[in-house]
């Protein structure tokens, strides 16, 4: 006599099947937030927050001047004075104060979400590698570059105004980042060929794309300080807007440059 045959176990179901969908996706979000990577979500807050607030400010300083205070005003005449009696030295001085901003805000990002910079707080090499390049290549480049395109199509208009922008997005900024990349490489002590070639040659693309998307976001400022600013403001306003895009190119300049060193010493303690 045979004995019957016990009916198939059924499979025991994960506890979240009965949420369905969302408990899945909770599951899904639960494992992905325990790898230590930065999500859109984050990058998206960390451009148009301060975008946003960049454009709140500038709106109120166009069009209610009556809120400016006197001792603001008083700082603006004496910067203007600098301005006209040193146009390059101001230009440069403000790009490098203004990019030390930029990755002064990528590094807390960075040590926040990534968990990077070894455990320090703030990188001082990294930040002063910036602050050099702002002063000695971003502030002249911008100056230079900005005179020479005024001087080949004056803003007259909306159409030239935009042809203004595009070409900044486009020309300067590819130019922008490969300065970054190698000029801070080499402050910050790596070897051109060894280090900052191969890093070229695998992150320019991406960085660059990267910047024309930020570009892209602050577009409309950008066309603002370029349509209704004179040509001796435009690198200042510039260098306002482009604290988020230098924080984004110091992120990204630096993400792959800290792996390689972390890959580094575990070899040299392998070793």
């Amino acid at each position: 006599h045979r004995e019957p045959t016990p009916p198939m176990q059924r499979k025991r179901q994960s506890p979240l099947i009965p949420f369905g969908v969302a408990g899945l996706r909770t599951h899904a979000q639960t494992k992905r937030a325990r790898l230590p990577t930065l999500h859109s979500s984050t990058v998206w807050t960390f451009v148009s927050v301060p975008t946003l607030m960049i454009a709140i400010a500038t709106s109120l300083l166009l069009l209610l001047p009556s809120i400016i205070t006197p001792w603001a005003r008083q700082s603006m005449a004496w910067y203007l004075t600098q301005l006209d009696a040193f146009p390059l030295v101001t230009k440069s001085v403000t790009s490098g104060i203004i990019g030390l901003a930029g990755d002064f805000c990528a590094q807390l990002l960075e040590a926040k979400f990534l968990k990077k910079n070894n455990g320090k707080p703030y990188d001082v090499r990294r930040g002063m590698a910036i602050l050099v390049d702002g002063l000695f290549v971003s502030g002249p480049i911008m100056h230079w570059g900005y005179d020479t395109m005024e001087r080949i199509l004056p803003v007259g208009g909306n159409v030239a105004a935009m042809i203004h922008v595009i070409a900044d997005s486009i020309v300067l900024d590819s130019l922008f980042v490969a300065t970054a990349m190698i000029g801070t490489g080499l402050l910050e002590g790596y070897k051109f060929r060894k280090d900052i070639l191969p890093q070229l040659k695998r992150d320019y693309a991406p960085t660059v794309k990267a910047g024309w998307a930020t570009s892209v976001t602050l577009m409309p400022l950008v066309f603002v300080c370029f349509r209704f600013l004179p040509v001796t403001l435009r690198t200042v306003a510039i260098n306002l807007t482009d604290v988020i895009w230098n924080g984004i190119i110091s992120f990204m300049a630096h993400r792959n440059r800290q792996r390689s060193n972390a890959c580094d010493g575990a070899a040299a303690v392998m070793i």
